[in-house]
């Protein structure tokens, strides 16, 4: 049996309080992805996120375009980590892109009162590292033993 663990700490300020938003874009995975996987996101002594799955097609639904509202969160530094643990009695894998993200004012007074979701949401990025110099996009990638950037 194998366990392949990986985790990210992101760090940012907040110019106000609000909500963070956890953006899971997908996953991909080969030879049969996992026999199990636990994706968890900490800030703090918090546990924000915990869940644990036996089934690739279930977490292959679960990390497709979901959106996961973290809570709020005041102005100024704030730290979560996000961790990534895949066991394997055989060699397979899977990834999971995603993405962290807050609300400017303006569209977080929106998010209360219900704007209808036809009036886009301004969103700026908080977790800077992704694909692109300016892209806000993380993936997690368990066999090659740490983060994918």
């Amino acid at each position: 049996m194998h366990v392949y663990d990986a985790s990210a700490t992101w760090s940012f300020n907040l110019a106000s309080a609000g909500h963070v938003d956890l953006g899971l874009l997908n996953m991909t995975a080969w030879g049969g992805g996992f026999d199990s996987l636990t994706f968890k996101v900490t800030s703090g002594s918090s546990t924000l996120l915990n869940q644990t799955f036996t089934s690739l097609a279930t977490a292959q639904v679960y990390f497709t375009d979901h959106a996961i509202d973290l809570g709020s969160f005041g102005a100024g530094t704030n730290t979560f980590v996000v961790d990534y643990a895949l066991t394997a009695g055989a060699p397979k894998g899977a990834d999971v892109s995603y993405l962290l993200s807050a609300l400017t004012p303006a569209a977080q007074q929106r998010r209360v009162i219900g704007v209808p979701a036809a009036v886009p949401a301004v969103r700026r990025g908080v977790a800077m590292g992704g694909r692109t110099a300016g892209g806000g996009i993380g993936g997690m990638r368990a066999p090659g033993g740490g983060m994918q950037r």
